[in-house]
């Protein structure tokens, strides 16, 4: 599945009887820590998927939990 958005996979996982839905760009996670007496880890996401993206994954789970 192409959209403007993002490539998607969809495909089924027959061992866990479930669907995968695959967001085929990569979504890079940082994880920061700083701090000279407490130390505060900090995590973000580079690169995330758009609203969009979002919405029609949620959309195909819907559709196929309704199978």
């Amino acid at each position: 599945m192409k959209t403007d958005s993002t490539p998607l996979k969809v495909e089924p996982d027959r061992k866990n009887n479930c669907i995968r839905i695959i967001h085929e760009k990569v979504i890079n996670m940082i994880v920061e820590s700083s701090g000279a007496f407490i130390n505060k880890t900090e995590t973000k996401a580079e690169i995330f998927p758009p609203i969009e993206t979002l919405d029609i994954i949620d959309r195909i789970a819907v559709h196929a939990k309704t199978i």
